[in-house]
Parts: structure tokens; C-alpha cells; sequence
């Protein structure tokens, strides 16, 4: 018979911790309480490949008889243009699931992705005096058909974008101004890259009594990349430049993008970072407070107490500056009550900071007058930000207009014969975007802070 034997001592050591550990009593978190409508951050995924594949691409060739000096090359000549049409394709299936192609001069017409070599020769440029194909830039009636197509759709035109007057002012649609509103009205952001590239053929549409130039020589064409997503024409930006462009001189290329949502976007408070210098003591846990947010001991008189964040950090790039930055600030005094957020977070009314844009920087500083006056209480600072207008930018668009020239220049630029033909009107063109921003931007917060302190008794 089997006898059972009784467990030996470091099994029963084992097994009587092991009771012990379910027996001990789960002492629960801590309920993080802050004030009413705030909330912390979390710490955001970065995604460094501008998102992935969604949605689908539209290209728009311009097929009009101006476009043919870029594709008449001479032989061992670097063939920018007919490179980049190319590639359009292996692109943008990096950002979107299909791509269709299109061409367009008078009208739009669908074009196989088979027959897109046909765009490298000059005869896919030609104006034809029976039925006008090829003889105009009907790019209103592109821009109508972008506005009005899907939200997930990224359009690229591509075009030399030479814009006679008759172009500026418009057709049936409006002015070449409301075609462009109707695209950013619609949600939908522009970003206008500009190539130089190896030019042999005719420019047209000159003002003044020569209309026509044989000109060889640099030329730029353009890609307008639209959207609504801005991550995504930026992500096609950085390929253009990384793939196709990686020989060429930054000089040769340009980008610019025209977007009602220049900014960042803030959904919740993010802990403010006082410099090094900002005479803090030490650091506490803030009661109740995520462990993110300590509480800053600040020294007895000190009188540099301020943040300072750069602008360029708080949009997209290429965009138009940000300005006009306006405050909203809150303070709240701690108070060891059970009673959350009403009873711990007891409204403080005193303005104890300052915001503006100094240097190129977002600062936010404390005001040490106002500080002599709180109790030496725990306190937390809420300062709200926002941009309520954007200002024109001579490094971001400047070049517009140093690649354009206007109907009262044309024989200047005609007798200097330059290394690149400036393009008509680009500088008005670009004013005319700009001038869009500036009149449908709605202010925006750009910066929400929030700063546990005391003072050091």
C-alpha cells in the first residue's frame, strides 16, 4: 500500500507564499484627478514614413503644344521631365492603391497607363487647328475636376504652368483665383513643386506684340500635388526629391504648400519645459497628478522663469508662418479633498503668465511679480495658444516671384535671354494662394501647456 507523505519543507515554504501572495490585499492606483476639460497627452506614435497606402491618385499630363520643348531633347541631354512622368506611377503606389492617368489641353481625356510613353515624344504635343486639342492649358477645368473629386483622392498635375492673362481671369468657372478657392475650400491642400529642367521648343502666350519664343535652354515644370491629406503630398514631395531628384542641385527645385492647416494638431495638454536656467529646487510628486506633470519647486525671487519652443516645430513644413498668437490661461490652487476635480482643483484668479513669439521661438514665461503674490501652495498652470492669422514668408514663397516674371517685363526678359525662362505670372499666382490662406484661416491652437508649481517655502 502507498503511503502519502507530507510535503517537504521548501514545498511547504512555496506553497504558503504563494497564499500569502493571493491573500495580500491589491492596494488599487491612485485615480489621476486634474481640473475639468484637461487632459494629459500621451506620448504620440511617430510615424516617420508620412502614413502608408490608402486611397487612390489622379495624374493630369498637361498634353498642350507648350510642353513639347521638354520632351525635344538632344541626345545625351538629362531628361528631367520625361524621368519624372515616368516615375509617377512607382511613386505614387507608395501612398495610394490605384493610379489613373489623364491628359488634358482643351479637355480631359483618359489615358491608359500603357500608352503613357507616348507622352515622351513630341508628337503628344500638338495643337491640332481642326478641334483647338492642344492649342490651350484648360487647367480651370482640371482644378474643377479635382475640387469635386474623393476625399481620398491625391491629384498631381503636371504642367509648366505658364499662365497668360486670359488664364488669370478666367473662363465659365471664374477666375484661375476661384478655381483655387474652391480647391482649399473644399478641404483640399496644394503643394506646387517647381523643376528646372532642359527646355528646346516654343514658348507661348507671350505678352505684347511677339507671343511666340524658340527658346533652348532651362525651363521649369511643375507638379501640383492636391489633397487632404497633407502628410501624404509631403510624403510625395520627400520621394520626388529622394528618388528622382537625389543628382540634381537643390537650386533646380522648388516646393510650397498652400494648406488651411498649416498647424500641428494639439488635442491635449502637454507638461511645459521650463530652460535649464529656470531656478527650480527640486521636483514633487504632484498628488493625484500623472506621474508626467511634477510638481517644479521654484526658488524665492527668481525672475527667469520661461519656455521657449521653435515655431517651425509647431506646422508643416513648407507652410506660411504662423502668427498673431493669442493666450488662454488658467490656474488652479491644490487642495486635499476627496471631492475631484471641484473640491482638489479651486480656481485661482491671477495671470501669472505671458505668451508671445520672439526669435523664431514660441516663448512662454512665467511672470515673477504676479508669483509673489500665491500662497506657497501647490498650483497648475494651464496656457492655451492659439494662431489666429498666417503672414507671408520670402523664403517660403519669395521664389515664386524669382522664378516669374510679369506682363510689364517681358522685354527685359527677352533681352537678357537668362539660363532658366521664368514662367508669366507665377509670382501673381502665387499671391493669389497666399491671399486664399490668409482669408479662410481659422485660428487654431498651436501650443496647450500645463505646469505643476510652488513656490520653495
Amino acid at each position: 500500500m502507498r503511503v502519502a507523505q507530507r510535503p517537504g519543507g521548501r514545498i511547504l515554504g512555496l506553497l504558503t507564499a504563494a497564499m500569502l501572495a493571493f491573500a495580500r490585499p491589491i492596494v488599487a492606483a491612485e485615480t489621476v484627478c486634474l481640473p475639468e476639460n484637461v487632459a494629459l497627452a500621451q506620448t504620440p506614435v511617430v510615424e516617420t514614413d508620412g502614413g502608408g497606402v490608402s486611397g487612390n491618385a489622379v495624374v493630369y499630363l498637361d498634353a498642350s503644344v507648350s510642353m513639347q520643348g521638354f520632351v525635344r531633347l538632344d541626345r545625351g541631354e538629362q531628361a528631367l521631365y520625361i524621368d519624372t512622368v515616368l516615375s509617377l506611377r512607382q511613386v505614387l503606389e507608395q501612398v495610394a492603391g490605384e493610379t489613373a492617368f489623364n491628359s488634358f489641353g482643351t479637355g480631359i481625356h483618359p489615358l491608359d497607363p500603357t500608352e503613357l510613353i507616348a507622352s515622351t515624344h513630341p508628337e503628344f504635343y500638338v495643337c491640332n487647328q481642326v478641334n483647338k486639342s492642344g492649342c490651350d492649358t484648360r487647367l480651370d477645368m482640371v482644378l474643377e475636376a479635382v475640387a469635386a473629386s474623393d476625399d481620398n483622392a491625391l491629384s498631381v498635375v503636371a504642367t509648366d504652368l505658364f499662365l497668360s492673362d486670359r488664364d488669370l481671369i478666367g473662363s465659365t468657372f471664374g477666375t484661375m483665383r476661384n478655381s483655387l478657392q474652391r480647391v482649399l475650400r473644399g478641404g483640399k491642400s496644394i503643394g506646387v513643386m517647381a523643376i528646372s529642367a532642359t527646355f528646346n521648343g516654343v514658348i507661348y502666350d507671350l505678352p505684347g506684340k511677339k507671343t511666340k519664343y524658340a527658346y533652348q535652354g532651362k525651363r521649369p515644370f511643375f507638379l501640383l500635388l492636391i489633397g487632404s491629406s497633407d502628410r501624404k503630398i509631403l510624403k510625395v514631395e520627400k520621394i520626388i526629391e529622394r528618388q528622382l531628384l537625389a543628382d540634381v542641385s537643390s537650386e533646380r527645385y522648388r516646393f510650397a504648400l498652400f494648406t488651411l492647416h498649416p498647424a500641428y494638431p494639439v488635442t491635449a495638454s502637454a507638461p511645459l519645459h521650463l530652460e535649464p536656467g529656470s531656478a527650480i529646487v527640486r521636483t514633487e510628486r504632484l498628488p493625484k497628478g500623472p506621474p508626467e506633470l511634477p510638481v517644479l519647486v521654484l526658488r524665492k525671487g527668481a525672475d527667469h522663469l520661461t519656455s521657449r519652443q521653435p515655431l517651425v516645430a509647431l506646422q508643416k513644413p513648407f507652410t506660411a508662418p504662423l502668427g498673431d498668437f493669442k493666450l488662454s490661461d488658467s490656474l488652479w490652487m491644490y487642495s486635499d479633498s476627496p471631492v475631484c476635480p471641484t473640491g482638489t482643483w479651486l480656481p485661482w484668479q491671477e495671470r501669472v503668465v505671458t505668451a508671445g513669439a520672439d526669435a523664431g521661438d514660441l516663448v512662454v514665461s512665467l511672470n515673477p511679480a504676479a508669483l509673489r503674490y500665491l500662497p506657497v501652495r501647490k498650483f497648475l498652470l494651464r496656457a492655451k495658444i492659439n494662431a489666429a492669422s498666417t503672414s507671408k514668408s520670402e523664403q517660403l514663397t519669395g521664389w515664386l516671384h524669382d522664378w516669374g516674371f510679369a506682363n510689364d517685363q517681358v522685354d527685359r526678359v527677352l533681352k537678357q535671354k537668362p539660363d532658366m525662362f521664368p514662367v508669366l505670372n507665377l509670382g501673381q499666382l502665387g499671391d493669389s494662394l497666399q491671399s486664399i490662406i490668409d482669408d479662410e484661416f481659422k485660428p487654431v491652437t498651436v501650443a496647450d501647456f500645463l505646469l505643476a508649481f510652488r513656490k520653495d517655502e
